[in-house]
């Protein structure tokens, strides 16, 4: 459809449309075609004097206010449809976001959650994950099972099943919650470095999958000392074998998870030290629980021997620094005016 410059649609416009369409004008309720033709000679201001043709009713007719007769382009009176009015307001919103980074926020529906609320929401999530995963291992499995024995496993497990079960469902738990947790610290670690901190989401995506099989393959132990009718050919021994070997296998999957989960220490404690907005010295702390992390577990999955002749303190690296980031994000959330700063530069 042609536009002119008043913003409505030329007569020569309409018509050609209508014949794309298949239709006449007058199909269109918008006139004879003469009527178009007589508009687009109103509006390029080339009429003067009656209808050309005479009989065909036209616009309603008009003089100039100069008397001579030509109608300018201006002071054609056409009826056209109503426009959208555009204001200064309208973009003031939008240009309220491109000029103040503190526009830059999460949204979920019609919740905005500010970047320091972000934090806190992390830093109660990672309490979560932390309680669950010590209930789940310590709590637990601790308790209930014995890695030389297959029968006082088989009978701790039976009974008390509802104690395992509970360390199942708070596995589930943490993944959910870690599941979460990683979206906000991409969110909040982005203007740090949106390659690295989409990285960090991957790598923690990754081992909350294997988080999440390990809790699945935690009910085999109970389904084989169940005795199923087909298992009935193995014995009782075998069966509480069985169950344990599927227990060790379940703790190999949470060595890996936690191998994947140094690595994404590591690279948040990369981005906490160059965001500006968090202390470099947490970072420092992430990235050497990260790596102690790391060398605990991956030695534990390369050489077993070797794992058992490192100091505690190694296993102990990654729960100390996800607990001194977790009490910082629920504590103090971030620098804010260093988050917009580095936000803004950022976009």
């Amino acid at each position: 459809m042609n536009i002119d410059r008043n913003g409505i649609g030329s007569g020569h416009g309409h018509s050609a449309q209508a014949r794309r369409w298949g239709m006449s004008a007058t199909d269109l309720g918008l006139g004879s075609a003469k009527d178009h033709a007589r508009l687009a000679q109103v509006a390029t201001g080339h009429v003067s004097g009656p209808d050309p043709g005479g009989s065909a009713p036209g616009p309603p007719s008009a003089t100039s206010s100069s008397g001579t007769g030509v109608i300018a382009p201006q002071e054609a009176v056409v009826e056209a449809r109503p426009r959208l009015e555009v204001t200064n307001d309208s973009f003031a919103g939008l240009n309220a976001a491109v000029q103040n980074p503190n526009a830059v926020q999460w949204r979920s529906g019609k919740d905005v959650i500010a970047p320091k609320a972000q934090a806190r929401v992390a830093g109660v999530l990672y309490l979560v994950v932390i309680a669950c995963g010590l209930f789940a291992e310590l709590f637990v499995r601790e308790r209930l099972v014995i890695s030389t024995d297959a029968a006082a496993t088989a009978h701790n497990l039976m009974s008390a099943q509802g104690l395992y079960r509970a360390g199942l469902v708070a596995d589930l738990l943490m993944v959910v919650c870690d599941l979460a947790l990683a979206v906000i610290l991409y969110a909040l670690l982005k203007p740090a470095g949106r390659t690295l901190a989409l990285f960090a989401l991957v790598i923690r995506v990754v081992p909350d999958a294997v988080l999440a099989v390990k809790a699945l393959l935690a009910l085999a132990p109970l389904l084989i000392l169940r005795g199923d009718a087909t298992l009935a050919p193995f014995s009782t021994a075998q069966l509480q074998s069985a169950a344990l070997l599927a227990l060790k296998f379940h703790d190999m999957l949470y060595v890996v998870a936690m191998t994947l989960f140094g690595v994404n220490l590591i690279v948040l404690g990369a981005l906490v030290f160059k965001s500006g907005y968090y202390p470099r010295a947490l970072g420092l702390l992430l990235v050497m629980g990260g790596l102690c992390g790391f060398a605990a577990n991956g030695a534990a999955l390369a050489m077993p021997g070797l794992s058992t002749a490192l100091p505690s303190f190694v296993s102990m690296g990654p729960l100390v620094a996800e607990v001194a980031l977790t009490l910082w994000l629920v504590i103090f959330g971030l620098d804010l005016k260093a988050w917009k700063e580095q936000a803004s530069r950022a976009v």
